[in-house]
């Protein structure tokens, strides 16, 4: 009885149905150019009664499905051509009508221009992914600086120090692409563009889950970042602003008619038709730190002996040699008046020779001079993020390691509109990164050994403390890489179609030197350990996406396919049977694991991803995405010691046959408007990443004597972690002259390990680098909980009360939970999991508040803003038995617990007292933006 109960039901929802079906029709036709008769691609179809819809496809072609039966209206509209109704279209249900319209084109009138501009909707109902969007405009009302900032603002991304972690992923995970080209260091796989000035930049997108498949080379997200250009009139602006710890700095933007290049060729009779316009812009900014002793800036000294005491630190110098048109310089003392300087100088050029084709010119150049403090070093551990701050020299800074960075951007761009349907677009670039590390631009053989440990060990008093007075830092360092790439994509439409084709393929051209302690004697004359590589790899991608609009669904399935030929220098290396920094095992692999092409080896990966988004109405959607993605191992785990010969113990040797790391990323989700001006979303996501390069220990064979084999680390995949969490966005736009944001994200990151060094740490312990541990662990920089709120009240000229017109403040709170750290407790045996606690949780407040104000016509926009408003502690460096930061007499420095601290002033020093434990309290600045 209970089956023909459920058939029966089976048949009456299947009858009911169908009668439904039934009752419906639809409506199918083309729509043509009245004088010609040629077909209208995207003219717009409305059913208004039945609140339906479309657009023709390429040949004028449309359907509209689910028309109830009856009688209808259906309205055709065309930019250019005078709209058309037909009042009287009877649809009977189960069958299609068919309609067909021809347009009447209208005679249009020079007149004034106007410039539109709209608001981003709320809710991009055939989105099917997540993208966070930023604009010029938005940007301005921040207390914001650098794009790393901008980012920090956004859920699901942590910044620290200038590593940006997405969604638990890596620091060297993510790509920044700058106006088409990818700033990142080959050597670390870091990206460089971090500290770009916020107000360079026209809009910034953020991909932190699947995205298109023109991206690749990067496991976690995708920060795409678009440069402002130069306008149609003359127009710019300048900033400039002041604040704590000796900050400044200006930028001066100018852009419109290029003043040049059009009259200029124009006077040498060669007449360029259209219009070219162009963009100045040039920058500074300068930072004294918030540390002690730098750059003879003593804060402990009275105002009087700061100006009439003769200092006796110096500029920061660099050995680093630049070139203008083949001569060779070095940046004197101009470019470092402090203790962290950053300038920058961009040109772009825009020209728009018909309405068909548009060619870019684009040239940038950044540079910055500084000690450290806000990076991480190579020959630390990597992604730990600590702040590198060299307190043990902070007695003699001078003889710390100077830092000079230099960043060239350069590109050539070629759009064309094939036709109403389809474009092309070609690119030519060239992306230079440099990075030298040397002390007051000395090179290597100069150093001087310090002296401090062997006085001490003579029982000197003045050389008991834990500071360094003598002698230089340890390490002199150069990398570089170029780049140059070439992009052609081409996009073609057609009814519910977009499909997209595009090759890229950059040639590189990578150098890394290290030298470390280079007073001890080596037969190589480069000191106790060194490391010194030149290659030319090269990397490319092909890839096919196919964008489809039906109704009720959107879909964005691509292929994309990524290759790398790992270079001849590496071949040679493994060809070399002599070469003791590679095993058999490796050579034999090596073959096995690469393919060949006209005699070069390399490595190719297909990448599927799928991107869905079901508008459930015109402002909510449903939406799910599943991509693979593949990111080439940072260089220096591959080319490490592909030669050269080091001293040290246990070295760290490069493996040219590591595979790309792979990521499988899940995302599913929901966006919904609420309000006409509100809006909620709710993501959920799963990322695994595999293959991780990872240090592991070997035996190089027997040594000279017939002994015992040499140990070595080998980088191998194998490594892996997992991520996953949810996000929570709430946001409100401007109504009531307030807008806002609430997010919060929560995500949980385990893995394999933290650190691809950790075996080399096991083993310079004491301890067996061979005994690794298998069970998953968290990251130590996992970070579950993060709650940010941001809010903004603006006036404009209608406000209710005069004398708060043209007033805004903008606030951002957020919390986030403490570093991860391992906890222990010498009371107990008991061992606690790596990273299984969190320090406290920690919150902030950013503020700015500004006023604008009319000077000969323009904006003059006056601001006060400040980051942790209220001086909360930012701890840095966990102790692992209070959890909290490190106070001297608690914890891991408690003399009851350990007998050793006690009055060890040595321990105190070096751990306790350092002043980067802790992150930076409030700091204000007062800012002036004249807009022309």
């Amino acid at each position: 009885m209970p089956t023909r109960f459920l058939i029966a039901i089976v048949v009456v929802m299947s009858l009911a149905g169908a009668a439904s079906a039934q009752e419906r029709g639809s409506i199918s036709g083309k729509v043509s150019d009245k004088r010609t008769g040629h077909a209208l691609p995207f003219a717009n179809v409305t059913i208004p009664a039945a609140k339906l819809g479309g657009l023709t496809d390429a040949e004028g072609q449309f359907r509209i499905g689910g028309v109830p039966a009856g009688t209808h209206e259906v309205k055709v509209q065309f930019l250019g051509y005078k709209p058309v109704s037909n009042a009287a279209v009877v649809v009977t249900g189960g069958r299609n009508t068919l309609l067909n319209f021809s347009l009447e084109d209208v005679v249009v009138r020079q007149e004034k221009t106007i410039e539109v501009s709209a608001e981003r909707r709320l809710v991009e109902a055939k989105q099917g992914t997540t993208i966070r969007s930023a604009n010029a405009a938005e940007i301005r009302n921040l207390p914001v600086q650098t794009i790393s900032q901008v980012l920090q603002q956004q859920a699901g991304i942590n910044v620290e120090n200038d590593q940006i972690h997405v969604r638990g992923g890596r620091s060297d995970e993510t790509i920044f692409v700058v106006n088409g080209v990818a700033n990142r260091d080959l050597v670390t796989g870091q990206s460089t563009a971090g500290q770009l000035q916020a107000r360079s930049v026209a809009e910034v997108n953020v991909a932190t889950g699947a995205y298109d498949v023109r991206y690749g080379n990067a496991l976690s997200g995708v920060v795409e970042i678009k440069l402002k250009e130069g306008g149609d009139k003359l127009d710019g602006g300048l900033t400039t602003s002041a604040g704590s710890f000796g900050a400044r700095s200006f930028q001066l933007v100018l852009g419109g008619p290029d003043p040049i290049w059009q009259p200029g060729l124009r006077k040498l009779g060669l007449a360029m038709p259209g219009t070219m316009t162009s963009i100045l812009d040039f920058s500074g900014s300068l930072y004294e730190t918030r540390f002690r002793y730098l750059n003879g800036v003593d804060r402990s000294k009275s105002f009087y002996e700061r100006i009439f005491e003769p200092s006796p630190y110096r500029r920061l110098r660099s050995s680093y040699e630049d070139s203008f048109f083949g001569k060779s310089f070095k940046y004197g003392n101009f470019f470092s008046p402090a203790q962290d300087n950053r300038w920058s100088m961009r040109y772009g050029l825009t020209w728009k020779p018909n309405t068909k084709d548009k060619w870019t010119l684009s040239f940038s150049k950044r540079i910055g001079i500084d000690q450290g403090f806000s990076r991480t070093f190579i020959n630390a551990r990597g992604d730990q993020g600590d702040p590198a701050y060299p307190w043990q020299w902070a007695h003699n800074i001078d003889h710390a390691a100077t830092i000079f960075e230099d960043n060239v951007q350069s590109s050539v761009e070629f759009r064309r509109a094939l036709s109403t349907t389809s474009y092309t677009n070609f690119q030519v670039s060239r992306y230079f990164f440099a990075q030298r590390e040397d002390v007051l631009g000395k090179l290597w053989p100069n150093y001087v050994e310090p002296e401090d440990s062997a006085l001490f060990a003579r029982g000197d008093p003045r050389r008991s403390d834990y500071f360094l007075d003598s002698g230089d830092d340890d390490t002199w360092q150069d990398r570089r890489t170029t780049t140059w790439g070439l992009q052609w994509s081409i996009v073609q439409r057609f009814k519910r179609h977009e499909l997209e084709f595009g090759v890229d393929h950059d040639f590189q051209t990578v150098q890394y030197v290290t030298i470390q302690e280079p007073w001890i004697f080596d037969k190589d004359g480069l000191g106790e350990s060194h490391d010194l590589w030149q290659v030319h790899p090269w990397v490319g991608d092909f890839y096919l996406r196919d964008r489809l609009d039906y109704e009720g669904f959107t879909g964005n399935i691509g292929l994309r396919a990524d290759y790398w030929f790992m270079g001849r220098e590496a071949e040679r290396a493994v060809d070399d049977l002599g070469n003791p920094n590679l095993t058999a095992e490796t050579r034999s692999q090596f073959y096995d694991e690469t393919h060949a092409f006209f005699g070069r080896r390399y490595k190719i990966k297909l990448s599927p991803r799928v991107i869905v988004a079901h508008p459930i109405t015109e402002n909510s959607n449903f939406f799910f995405n599943y991509g693979q993605f593949t990111q080439n191992p940072s260089y220096r785990y591959v080319y490490s010691r592909l030669t050269s010969i080091s001293s040290e113990s246990f070295p760290l040797l490069g493996n040219p046959n590591l595979n790309p790391q792979v990521s499988v990323n899940y995302e599913v989700g929901a966006k919904t408007q609420v309000t006409s001006r509100s809006a909620v979303n709710v993501t959920f996501f799963v990322k695994d990443v595999y293959d991780y390069p990872a240090a592991s220990q070997f035996s190089s064979g027997e040594s000279q004597a017939g002994e015992t084999p040499i140990p070595i680390l080998v980088y191998l995949n194998g490594h892996f972690a997992r991520s996953r969490g949810f996000e929570i966005e709430l946001e409100k736009r401007r109504s009531s002259y307030w807008s806002g944001k609430l997010t919060y994200t929560y995500q949980q990151t385990k893995g394999k390990s933290s650190d691809p060094n950790e075996a080399k740490v096991v083993q310079e312990s004491g301890g067996n680098a061979a005994e690794t541990r298998l069970s998953e662990t968290f990251v130590d920089w996992n970070r579950p909980h993060k709650l940010a709120l941001n809010f903004d009240l603006r006036y404009d000229k209608d406000a209710p009360i005069s004398w708060v017109r043209h007033t805004g403040i903008n606030f951002y709170i957020q919390g986030i939970s403490g570093r991860a750290y391992t906890p222990s407790d010498p009371r107990s045996t008991q061992v606690a999991e790596p990273n299984s606690k969190n320090g406290p949780f920690q919150m902030t407040t950013d503020m700015r508040i500004n006023r604008s104000l009319g000077l000969f016509g323009k904006r003059v926009d006056l601001s006060l803003a400040g980051t942790n408003i209220f001086s909360n502690y930012i701890i840095n460096r966990i102790d692992p038995v209070t959890g909290r930061g490190r106070i001297w007499g608690e914890g891991s420095y408690d003399p009851d617990l350990f007998p050793e601290t006690a009055g060890n002033t040595f321990t105190k020093q070096r751990y306790v007292d350092d002043p980067s434990n802790y992150g930076p309290g409030s700091e204000w600045r007062v800012q002036l933006d004249y807009d022309f």
